[in-house]
């Protein structure tokens, strides 16, 4: 588990570097806040991901699941 990439840049090099290592069919844990583009981020996660669990930070500036 690793706290990483907080904004579409980041995810994108994420992305590229799991893949990269070939690793694919991630269980991703999304939660994000609400400023960010999580529509862009999401989009870039999408080609390693087997499914996902979206959860909500603890923080007033989060964005809800819903």
């Amino acid at each position: 588990m690793a706290d990483v990439a907080h904004n579409p840049e980041g995810v994108r090099k994420l992305v590229a570097s799991l893949q990269d290592l070939n690793i694919r069919n991630v269980l991703l844990v999304f939660g994000v806040v609400g400023d960010k583009d999580y529509e862009q981020m999401i989009q870039f996660l999408k080609p390693i991901t087997r499914s996902a669990i979206l959860t909500m930070p603890q923080t007033a500036r989060a964005r809800s699941v819903s």
